[in-house]
């Protein structure tokens, strides 16, 4: 069916920047200035003459209809796709050239989407814009929508780079969660900047900054309103944001769409769906992406032992990278995929009150990994690694400058540990900070030892 139903689009999306500040905070976006975008492809071109003609572009997904008249002598047309930087655009965008050509009677340019382009919004949130000279993108007010041929179209008298979008989405459009844990999503608006009655107005960045009250009626999971204890809960405190919350008892993966009914004014109802995907324990059961940073700063007595009272603000920086995954049956996990960054250490000489110093001759190394175990218990998580670590080699001088000799690098084995629950996920990750303490102070008052390890645990699927 043909739908000519942009124009009721363009009443709600500038109803609605016109009131910015209901569900985000106060006032609308500012005009979207973006980069030009970059080629993905070859040109296809053409010479079309006062006759008119068509031109597609090379992966089929754009083309221009040019009538008779417009062109008042041949001219060659091209349409090259370039990278998309349309605030919600979908797919390409298309640069149609020349750029200076002025038609005598408008073109036609047409996008054709596909059900992909729709994920997370709905083929009536669809529009066409242009990127002006200065970066600013511009949405067309006047579209026309085939539902039934999945094309969207747009008239105009000037070529430039063009691409189509979506009004307003949820994001993220789709996520895999874990039992129990929570997944935050968000109403975005990519709406014109200006209620007035031009016929290209300047477009916006996309935000949660928009006035949403009586547009967001209803929050729902599988169609049921709020969900259950079964397939998940949506509750929402703050429009136009909500969070969904995944059941806790799960048998095989599942799949469910978590849903928001819009009704914006002047126009039809619209159903915005996340696809979100449980994935239990078991033989569907997850992989978990972890990165582990290390800071440390005070005294490290460990890494120059006899001489450490000499080094001043010392810090102690380190990275790992691994993974967790399950076996066969989902029931067991354990560690692979280990690689370590070489630490970072920085400091500054710190004379004793004898006027003695040192140096570092080379730098500590608190963990290098070379393998692990991993403890679980239903969404309990208990995690060790296990490897080296070296001490820094350093050597001491006293007051009058004279070395004593030098103390060597001494590798030692250490473990490092911490636990996670899949009920504390938040949008597929989770960050726990292990508190690293050392009691006592120096012999100038300063801690020994102050860090911690952050670990960064995210679902990989």
């Amino acid at each position: 069916m043909k739908t000519f139903g942009s124009l009721a689009m363009f009443a709600s999306l500038l109803a609605l920047a016109a009131c910015g500040g209901g569900g985000g905070g106060g006032g609308g976006a500012p005009a979207s200035q973006s980069p030009f975008g970059t080629a993905t492809g070859p040109a296809v071109e053409a010479t079309i003459g006062p006759a008119g003609g068509t031109l597609g572009s090379g992966d089929g997904k754009a083309t221009v209809s040019i009538p008779a008249g417009a062109l008042a002598a041949a001219t060659t047309i091209s349409i090259q796709p370039v990278t998309n930087t349309t605030p919600g655009g979908r797919g390409l965008s298309y640069r149609f050239a020349p750029s200076g050509v002025v038609f005598s009677v408008p073109v036609q340019i047409t996008f054709s989407f596909t059900d992909a382009d729709l994920i997370g919004s709905s083929p009536g949130a669809l529009g066409v814009g242009f990127q002006d000279e200065q970066g600013f993108w511009h949405a067309v007010r006047d579209t026309v929508r085939d539902d039934a041929a999945k094309k969207v179209s747009a008239s105009s008298t000037h070529f430039s780079d063009w691409s189509y979008f979506v009004g307003w989405r949820l994001q993220p459009s789709a996520a895999i969660v874990l039992p129990g844990s929570r997944l935050q999503l968000n109403v975005e608006h990519c709406a014109p900047r200006t209620t007035a009655d031009e016929p290209s107005p300047l477009m916006t960045a996309c935000t949660t900054n928009f006035e949403s009250a009586g547009l967001i009626k209803e929050w729902a999971v599988d169609g049921i309103e709020g969900g259950n204890s079964a397939i998940g809960t949506v509750t929402t405190e703050l429009v136009p944001r909500a969070t969904y919350t995944a059941p806790v008892l799960v048998i095989g993966i599942q799949t469910h769409d978590v849903t928001v009914r819009l009704s914006p004014p002047n126009s039809p109802d619209e159903l915005l769906v996340s696809k979100v995907t449980v994935v239990p324990g078991g033989s569907g059961a997850p992989s978990f992406s972890v990165t582990g940073t290390l800071d440390l700063r005070g005294i490290v007595t460990d890494f120059c032992p006899q001489t450490f009272a000499y080094i001043s603000k010392p810090r102690l920086q380190d990275r790992v990278d691994f993974l967790i995954v399950p076996n066969q049956s989902g029931l067991l996990y354990s560690i692979v995929g280990i690689a370590n960054s070489p630490s970072t250490f920085s400091w500054i000489p710190k004379p004793l009150p004898s006027g003695g110093t040192a140096q570092m001759d080379s730098d500590p190394e608190a963990l290098t990994a070379t393998d692990g175990s991993v403890t679980h218990i239903a969404s309990e998580f208990g995690v060790t690694l296990d490897g080296t670590n070296k001490t820094g080699g350093c050597t001491a001088f006293g007051s009058g400058g004279q070395p004593s000799d030098p103390i060597l690098p001494v590798e030692g084995l250490t473990n490092v540990s911490f636990s996670f629950s899949t009920l504390d996920f938040v949008n597929g990750s989770q960050t726990v900070i292990t508190d690293l303490t050392l009691p006592g102070n120096d012999i100038f008052g300063d801690p020994l030892l102050v860090g911690q390890w952050t670990w960064v645990i995210s679902i990989v699927q």
